[in-house]
Protein backbone atom coordinates (compact mmCIF):
# COMPACT_ATOMS: atom_id res chain seq x y z
CA UNK A 1 0.00 0.00 0.00
CA UNK A 2 1.24 3.35 -1.40
CA UNK A 3 2.10 5.79 2.16
CA UNK A 4 0.98 9.54 2.39
CA UNK A 5 3.51 12.28 1.64
CA UNK A 6 5.56 12.86 4.90
CA UNK A 7 5.58 17.00 5.48
CA UNK A 8 7.26 19.05 7.25
CA UNK A 9 6.21 22.70 8.43
CA UNK A 10 9.57 24.89 9.77
CA UNK A 11 8.16 28.05 11.99
CA UNK A 12 8.55 31.81 10.25
CA UNK A 13 11.48 33.14 9.86
CA UNK A 14 12.11 37.17 9.11
CA UNK A 15 13.76 36.55 6.31
CA UNK A 16 12.49 36.99 2.53
CA UNK A 17 11.79 34.36 0.07
CA UNK A 18 14.39 34.93 -2.14
CA UNK A 19 17.14 34.95 1.36
CA UNK A 20 14.96 31.10 2.11
CA UNK A 21 15.52 29.98 -1.17
CA UNK A 22 18.76 30.63 -1.63
CA UNK A 23 19.90 28.94 1.35
CA UNK A 24 17.94 25.42 0.47
CA UNK A 25 19.59 25.59 -2.76
CA UNK A 26 22.83 25.91 -1.27
CA UNK A 27 21.79 22.94 1.26
CA UNK A 28 20.76 20.56 -1.40
CA UNK A 29 22.85 21.17 -4.13
CA UNK A 30 26.09 21.69 -2.14
CA UNK A 31 25.91 19.71 1.42
CA UNK A 32 23.13 16.49 -0.25
CA UNK A 33 24.23 16.69 -3.87
CA UNK A 34 20.79 16.78 -4.96
CA UNK A 35 19.43 17.70 -8.19
CA UNK A 36 17.35 20.66 -8.61
CA UNK A 37 14.28 19.36 -10.89
CA UNK A 38 12.18 21.45 -13.48
CA UNK A 39 8.90 21.41 -11.97
CA UNK A 40 7.92 24.32 -10.72
CA UNK A 41 4.28 26.06 -9.36
CA UNK A 42 2.82 29.27 -7.68
CA UNK A 43 1.36 29.36 -4.32
CA UNK A 44 -1.61 31.69 -4.00
CA UNK A 45 -3.28 32.69 -0.38
CA UNK A 46 -7.27 32.16 0.11
CA UNK A 47 -7.72 34.74 2.69
CA UNK A 48 -11.50 33.58 3.14
CA UNK A 49 -9.86 30.48 4.17
CA UNK A 50 -6.84 31.38 5.57
CA UNK A 51 -4.93 29.06 3.86
CA UNK A 52 -2.53 28.50 0.81
CA UNK A 53 -3.10 26.51 -2.33
CA UNK A 54 -0.55 25.06 -4.91
CA UNK A 55 -1.22 26.43 -8.17
CA UNK A 56 0.00 26.94 -12.03
CA UNK A 57 2.57 23.99 -11.42
CA UNK A 58 5.01 23.93 -14.94
CA UNK A 59 7.63 21.44 -15.81
CA UNK A 60 10.15 24.36 -17.50
CA UNK A 61 12.25 25.59 -14.67
CA UNK A 62 15.83 25.91 -15.85
CA UNK A 63 18.12 25.85 -12.92
CA UNK A 64 19.55 28.02 -10.03
CA UNK A 65 18.89 31.47 -11.60
CA UNK A 66 16.02 30.77 -12.96
CA UNK A 67 14.02 29.75 -9.52
CA UNK A 68 15.99 32.75 -7.88
CA UNK A 69 14.52 35.06 -10.53
CA UNK A 70 10.69 34.03 -10.21
CA UNK A 71 10.55 33.39 -6.27
CA UNK A 72 11.68 37.39 -6.71
CA UNK A 73 8.50 37.92 -9.32
CA UNK A 74 6.26 35.69 -7.27
CA UNK A 75 7.26 35.85 -3.97
CA UNK A 76 5.43 32.78 -2.80
CA UNK A 77 6.24 29.61 -4.72
CA UNK A 78 7.18 25.93 -5.01
CA UNK A 79 10.09 23.72 -6.91
CA UNK A 80 11.72 20.29 -5.96
CA UNK A 81 14.86 18.34 -5.36
CA UNK A 82 15.75 14.69 -6.18
CA UNK A 83 18.20 13.50 -3.64
CA UNK A 84 19.31 10.59 -1.43
CA UNK A 85 17.25 10.77 1.39
CA UNK A 86 17.53 8.62 4.42
CA UNK A 87 18.73 5.64 2.99
CA UNK A 88 16.71 6.34 0.00
CA UNK A 89 16.56 8.49 -2.89
CA UNK A 90 13.56 10.58 -3.16
CA UNK A 91 12.07 13.46 -4.38
CA UNK A 92 11.49 16.60 -1.99
CA UNK A 93 9.13 19.54 -2.82
CA UNK A 94 9.79 22.78 -0.96
CA UNK A 95 7.61 25.72 -0.79
CA UNK A 96 8.11 28.98 0.46
CA UNK A 97 5.30 31.35 1.47
CA UNK A 98 4.73 34.83 3.04
CA UNK A 99 2.68 34.70 6.66
CA UNK A 100 0.14 36.76 6.27
CA UNK A 101 0.32 37.91 10.08
CA UNK A 102 2.18 41.26 11.42
CA UNK A 103 5.39 38.43 12.04
CA UNK A 104 5.78 39.27 8.11
CA UNK A 105 7.83 36.54 7.98
CA UNK A 106 8.33 33.63 5.64
CA UNK A 107 7.65 29.76 5.80
CA UNK A 108 8.88 26.86 4.42
CA UNK A 109 6.78 23.52 3.76
CA UNK A 110 8.26 20.41 2.54
CA UNK A 111 6.69 17.66 1.02
CA UNK A 112 8.79 14.56 0.72
CA UNK A 113 7.94 11.13 -1.63
CA UNK A 114 5.96 8.90 0.33
CA UNK A 115 8.61 6.02 0.27
CA UNK A 116 10.55 8.27 3.14
CA UNK A 117 7.04 8.02 5.10
CA UNK A 118 7.43 4.10 4.47
CA UNK A 119 10.76 3.87 5.69
CA UNK A 120 9.90 5.85 8.74
CA UNK A 121 7.14 4.16 9.74
CA UNK A 122 8.44 0.33 9.22
CA UNK A 123 12.16 0.92 9.73
CA UNK A 124 12.59 2.48 13.48
CA UNK A 125 16.62 2.86 12.58
CA UNK A 126 16.01 5.50 9.91
CA UNK A 127 13.68 7.77 12.49
CA UNK A 128 16.92 9.72 13.96
CA UNK A 129 18.48 10.27 10.71
CA UNK A 130 15.31 11.53 9.37
CA UNK A 131 14.94 14.00 12.67
CA UNK A 132 18.18 15.30 11.94
CA UNK A 133 18.07 15.46 7.93
CA UNK A 134 14.66 17.97 9.39
CA UNK A 135 17.33 19.82 12.02
CA UNK A 136 19.89 20.38 9.59
CA UNK A 137 17.11 22.59 7.16
CA UNK A 138 15.88 24.61 10.44
CA UNK A 139 19.77 25.15 10.85
CA UNK A 140 20.10 26.34 7.32
CA UNK A 141 16.95 28.95 7.23
CA UNK A 142 17.54 29.79 11.12
CA UNK A 143 13.86 28.56 11.80
CA UNK A 144 13.36 27.98 16.15
CA UNK A 145 10.86 24.68 15.38
CA UNK A 146 9.35 22.52 12.98
CA UNK A 147 7.04 19.87 12.55
CA UNK A 148 6.78 16.86 10.49
CA UNK A 149 4.10 13.60 9.83
CA UNK A 150 2.07 12.57 6.25
CA UNK A 151 -1.35 14.03 8.11
CA UNK A 152 -1.00 17.64 7.71
CA UNK A 153 -3.51 18.73 5.14
CA UNK A 154 -3.45 22.71 5.07
CA UNK A 155 -1.05 25.17 4.08
CA UNK A 156 -0.31 27.85 6.22
CA UNK A 157 2.04 28.70 8.91
CA UNK A 158 2.24 27.32 12.40
CA UNK A 159 2.36 28.38 15.75
CA UNK A 160 3.26 26.92 19.06
CA UNK A 161 0.21 27.45 20.38
CA UNK A 162 -1.43 25.07 18.19
CA UNK A 163 0.09 21.80 20.02
CA UNK A 164 -2.19 22.71 22.61
CA UNK A 165 -4.92 21.05 20.53
CA UNK A 166 -4.45 17.35 20.90
CA UNK A 167 -6.35 17.21 17.41
CA UNK A 168 -3.36 19.45 16.07
CA UNK A 169 -0.72 16.87 17.55
CA UNK A 170 -2.41 13.37 16.68
CA UNK A 171 -1.64 13.22 13.16
CA UNK A 172 2.44 13.99 13.86
CA UNK A 173 5.69 12.04 13.54
CA UNK A 174 8.16 14.63 15.28
CA UNK A 175 8.30 17.88 17.11
CA UNK A 176 11.67 19.51 16.87
CA UNK A 177 12.59 22.84 18.41
CA UNK A 178 15.82 25.08 19.48
CA UNK A 179 16.84 24.76 22.52
CA UNK A 180 17.02 27.79 24.60
CA UNK A 181 14.18 29.80 22.25
CA UNK A 182 11.29 31.43 23.82
CA UNK A 183 9.18 28.41 21.46
CA UNK A 184 10.87 25.44 24.20
CA UNK A 185 8.77 26.51 27.04
CA UNK A 186 5.55 26.47 24.93
CA UNK A 187 6.17 23.11 23.29
CA UNK A 188 7.20 21.51 26.72
CA UNK A 189 4.01 23.02 28.22
CA UNK A 190 1.87 21.94 25.43
CA UNK A 191 3.08 18.67 25.38
CA UNK A 192 3.42 18.20 29.15
CA UNK A 193 7.07 17.26 29.15
CA UNK A 194 9.94 18.38 30.22
CA UNK A 195 13.61 18.16 28.51
CA UNK A 196 14.49 15.59 31.40
CA UNK A 197 11.98 13.30 29.43
CA UNK A 198 13.05 10.21 28.15
CA UNK A 199 10.94 11.36 25.17
CA UNK A 200 12.78 13.96 24.46
CA UNK A 201 15.89 13.51 22.08
CA UNK A 202 18.99 15.72 22.69
CA UNK A 203 21.14 16.27 19.97
CA UNK A 204 24.52 17.66 19.41
CA UNK A 205 23.38 20.65 16.80
CA UNK A 206 21.30 22.55 19.53
CA UNK A 207 18.30 21.26 18.86
CA UNK A 208 15.66 18.83 20.44
CA UNK A 209 13.23 16.64 19.01
CA UNK A 210 10.18 14.24 20.28
CA UNK A 211 9.65 11.47 18.15
CA UNK A 212 5.89 10.81 18.50
CA UNK A 213 5.48 8.14 16.17
CA UNK A 214 6.02 4.39 18.27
Amino acid sequence: MKRPDMMAFYASVKCSASEVVARILDFFTSDLKGHLMDTYARIDFAPEEGVYHITDEVLDLRGRDDLLRRVSRDLDCRWAFYVYLVFYPAEVYCAVFRDRTPTLGSTLMLKIDPKITRSFEDEEESRMPFAIFLIRIAQTVGSNWFVSGPYIDEIKPISPDQLKNPENVSGLYIIGWKAGTAEEEVILSALKVNTQSETVKRTTLGYNVIIMYA
